[in-house]
């Protein structure tokens, strides 16, 4: 048995499988996007943590109109409990060396830009091999000050499964072996006080290594799945503080056969691909130059291919307030209500109700505090597997020069429910270089 291995006999979960080439083919064809106008979902000021103060901001080397951005981190970690499982805890300190190169291009009429992390993973007790780490992503965006603007982007992750924004379930880190690709498409359109956009994307996850369910040993690979997402949004507005919209977002989440698993329990036999559709309307308006606020509201509706299942509906929404009180002081408050979506090999398919908030701080020039939690309600389809997730952090940022700066993190993270329970906690210390 691998030391990446962990009985998960107490886990009860299951599959899914089909993948429709064609409508990918479709949407690719359309034309997908990026919208200009932020989302509840993504609705982001900048905050004290990530504004770096002038006399502190490394200095890009410059070619032609690119901007070329290279560093180098190192980070000293301790995990209580690896696996975030109650069923098998054991903890470990994790090493890691994180070289890193940021490209951009930012043109009057186009914005391009291509991050390159890559990274080296040591677990000093061994409850993990050594592993490399990749992640490779590529954004840009052409036709700005013009009516119609396309947007196109790909990223690519090897190992990588402690990245921020990584897993939907929350912030919490597996060292789950896998590879995650996809990327997106898109055109946006302004016609008069009217804009409309269409947008479409496709991400896979394919896990390796071996599980033990049972006191049997399977390839992890039965829980591959991928996503096809496709997004139509028509929005108004009279000048550009306000806005008002109304939008559709199709998701198709397809995971594959169990195949040569065929053993495996009846509850990890059955196919948990499903398809939602959600129509929203929202509002958006920055009310002040430091107080930003976007809402929406609709309905959703899921559907499994296993009849076993039961398909779900629900009123849905996303909300955030982003307020700077002062300049050295960020508040973001957000809320939503959505259809999860995980790179977990055991979680798919649950009803998300979170409420968060986060607080960033520039106590001095150079020292920054950052500080949050949230608080998410988790339901299956069928009600049976119901449960809750809490999370929170609190971090502090140190400027030494241009060049050099230092970094610490503690996180806690907490999973009840009934097919997958356990919490983490992290305390992390690093230093990186600019060059």
């Amino acid at each position: 048995m691998k030391k990446t291995t962990k009985d998960l006999t107490s886990l009860g979960l299951s599959r899914r499988g089909i993948y429709h080439a064609s409508l990918i083919g479709l949407l690719a064809s359309a034309g997908l996007s990026l919208p200009h106008v932020a989302s509840a979902q993504n609705l982001n000021l900048p905050s004290a943590n990530e504004r770096t103060p002038e006399e502190y901001r490394p200095e890009p080397i410059l070619y032609n109109s690119f901007e070329i951005s290279p560093s180098i981190g190192t980070d000293i970690e301790y995990i209580d409990n690896v696996f975030s499982s109650d069923v098998n805890k054991v903890n470990d300190t994790v090493l890691s060396i994180r070289p890193s190169v940021l490209i951009r291009d930012r043109r009057d009429d186009r914005q391009i830009s291509v991050r390159l992390l890559t990274g080296f993973e040591s677990y000093l007790d061994g409850t993990v091999s050594d592993r490399i780490t990749l992640d490779l992503a590529g954004n840009a965006r052409f036709g700005i000050g013009t009516l119609t603007r396309t947007f196109v982007g790909a990223n690519f992750r090897e190992n990588d499964t402690q990245g921020r924004g990584f897993s939907d379930t929350g912030s919490v880190g597996q060292p789950l072996s896998l590879s995650n690709y996809g990327g997106n498409f898109g055109v946006e359109r302004d016609i008069g006080p009217y804009t409309a956009l269409i947008e479409g994307r496709y991400r896979t996850t394919e896990f390796d290594g071996d599980i033990i369910i049972n006191g049997q040993q399977f390839e992890s690979s039965f829980r591959d799945f991928e996503t096809l997402t496709g997004r139509g949004r028509l929005s108004y507005s009279v000048n550009p503080a306000q806005r008002i919209y109304a939008e559709v977002i199709y998701n198709d989440r397809d995971f594959s056969e169990p195949g040569a698993n065929s053993s495996l329990p009846i509850n990890l036999l059955r196919d948990r691909s499903s398809d939602d559709i959600s129509f929203l309307a929202g509002y958006t308006r920055q009310l002040t130059n430091v107080l930003q606020l976007d809402v929406n509201a609709g309905y959703i509706t899921q559907s499994f291919d296993d009849p076993t299942f039961l398909d779900q509906s629900s009123l849905t929404f996303n909300g955030a307030i982003l307020w700077d009180p002062t300049r050295l002081t960020s508040v973001q408050f957000r809320g939503s209500r959505s259809v999860d979506t995980t790179n977990d090999p055991f979680s798919a398919g649950l009803l998300r109700t979170e409420v968060g908030a986060r607080l960033s701080h520039e106590l001095k020039r150079n020292l920054i505090f950052d500080l949050g939690a949230s608080y998410a309600d988790l339901a299956t389809a069928d009600n049976t597997n119901n449960g809750s997730q809490i999370s929170a952090f609190g971090g502090a940022r140190y400027l030494i020069s241009k060049k050099w700066s230092l970094r610490l993190r503690a996180e806690h993270f907490d999973q009840d429910i009934g097919f997958f329970s356990g919490s983490q906690s992290r305390l992390t210390f690093g230093a990186r270089y600019n060059f």
